[in-house]
């Protein structure tokens, strides 16, 4: 399950000789452009907890590549998906998304790997940093994705007091 922008049609050709892609779709164009790719388009809203609900039960691995919201310090968006996810007779088994570099911070040009520690510098990085807690429990810990490698580095889930939920 994914958002059907760049990324995640690049990886498209690989993910649907594999596994049945649903593809959340907010836009008409999104969901053409999930079938050109091979994925089946859920209408859906991330922005809409309402609209998640038809997502319970669906999905054994997600693949989360939409942006968290252009502002706050936190991605609502995630922790309504994963929380929606939940509901259903059947919960992830693995949760991946693609984040960005700038959860690490500043490295003054020094390389990094997934091991570094995070230090997110800004309020993009810190809402990207976030999905690091998801708010809801999960049988295993996500894997942080990027655009090579994925390492299971992440504080272990734990539920979420927020009002995001």
């Amino acid at each position: 399950m994914l958002k059907p922008g760049d990324i995640a049609m690049r990886a498209m050709p690989y993910l649907t000789t594999h596994w049945r892609v649903l593809a959340l779709c907010h836009h008409a164009a999104a969901a053409r452009r999930a079938r050109l790719g091979g994925a089946v388009p859920v209408s859906a809203n991330l922005d809409d907890a309402n609209s998640l609900r038809r997502l319970a039960g669906l999905a054994d691995d997600v693949l989360i590549t939409a942006p968290p919201p252009n502002h706050g310090v936190t991605d609502p968006r995630t922790r309504k998906l994963l929380y929606a996810l939940t509901k259903g007779l059947r919960i992830p088994q693995r949760v991946s998304y693609i984040s960005t570099s700038g959860v690490y911070g500043n490295a003054d040009g020094n390389w990094l790997d997934e091991t570094a520690p995070t230090n997110p510098g800004s309020d993009r990085a810190r809402r990207r940093w976030m999905r690091n807690t998801p708010c809801v429990p999960l049988p295993s810990p996500p894997v942080r994705k990027s655009a090579s490698c994925a390492h299971p580095a992440f504080t272990p889930p734990s539920v979420c007091r927020s009002a995001a939920c």
